[in-house]
């Protein structure tokens, strides 16, 4: 089942990354990972993604009338990932670890109810830091709920409001991991 499939896959990739953060193993590890969607471009992303055989993981929103782009995403084998049901950092997200809680579990239910797959994983909205004196209490409910979350250590700059030319979302990526320690 797919389940076992995730469980197995994310059982060596856990295992793989403690050597390397013990230094045990010099193997670099890169995870693409999309925000937001799922969006028009999601198949674009999908088509590209089967066609070179790479994995990503994707941070869904609860949106209505995509439901095939949830089920495609765990078809082929990505990760479908949490980021909140609405992603309102602000207005009201943030308000308390319960309202953050809220729209994990709001969203968790939606993409069970479609994929009969449940996550493991959220990303914060905005990233951890968002969540201010919150992270600790939000962090310590979702180990409760058996999630991790993820952050990230660069980007590309596709959140931004305007719209980057590729030499541009390069320079942001390139500044965005300048002087990080990367494992």
């Amino acid at each position: 089942s797919i389940k076992n499939k995730y469980d197995e896959y994310f059982t060596n990739i856990s295992k793989l990354e403690e050597k390397i953060v013990k230094g045990e193993s010099d193997v670099k590890i890169a995870y693409l990972t999309f925000d937001d969607g799922p969006y028009d471009l999601t198949y674009q992303v999908l088509d590209t993604l089967k066609a070179n055989d790479v994995k990503a993981t994707f941070f869904v929103l609860g949106k209505t009338e995509v439901e095939d782009r949830y089920k495609r995403i765990v078809d082929e084998g990505h990760t479908l990932a949490n980021h909140t049901f609405d992603h309102n950092i602000g207005t009201g997200l943030y308000r308390s670890v319960d309202s953050f809680i809220a729209e994990v579990k709001q969203l968790e239910d939606y993409l069970y109810d479609i994929t009969g797959y449940r996550t493991t994983l959220v990303r914060f909205p905005g990233g951890s830091p968002t969540a201010g004196s919150l992270k600790d209490g939000i962090v310590n409910r979702l180990h409760e709920m058996g999630y991790k979350y993820v952050d990230w250590t660069s980007e590309t700059g596709d959140g931004s409001s305007r719209k980057l030319a590729i030499k541009d979302t390069w320079q942001w990526y390139i500044d965005t991991t300048s002087g990080v320690d990367i494992v």
